[in-house]
């Protein structure tokens, strides 16, 4: 995963679900973790997290994506290419993100605010 705005290059991506009492598992270190109960890329509501401010900072600056920046997600050698829509603030017992929708679309997590972690910020781009 790339995203140039923000100084993410080539970030590795892996697929976690959640663990036996139902957290969400997250890969460690400079890593986007792929729930593996979203959409794949292309095809739905595919659901990525990322640190802020530990293990790898993968996201330390998701805040500063505005609407129109581009990420960059290569699947199996081909570059998909997603336009952030928006951005909103979520307790983190908010799931409503989580769920299917109708189009293309990532929904990007990460902890918020830095060094806090009480609350989710997340970021929707849509398919560019």
């Amino acid at each position: 995963m790339s995203i140039v705005r923000i100084g993410v290059h080539n970030a590795p991506i892996y697929d976690r679900g959640t663990d036996a009492k139902g957290n969400m598992l997250i890969a460690p270190g400079y890593a986007v973790t792929r729930y593996n109960f979203s959409a794949a890329f292309g095809a739905g509501n595919t659901v990525i997290y990322g640190h802020d401010d530990i293990q790898g900072n993968v996201f330390g600056h998701l805040y500063d994506l505005g609407p129109g920046d581009l990420i960059q997600v290569s699947v199996a050698g081909t570059a998909q290419v997603y336009r952030v829509a928006g951005h909103q603030i979520v307790a983190p017992t908010e799931i409503s993100v989580l769920n299917p929708t109708p189009d293309v679309r990532l929904t990007i997590i990460t902890c918020w605010p830095f060094n806090v972690d009480t609350k989710r910020w997340i970021v929707t781009a849509v398919k560019a």
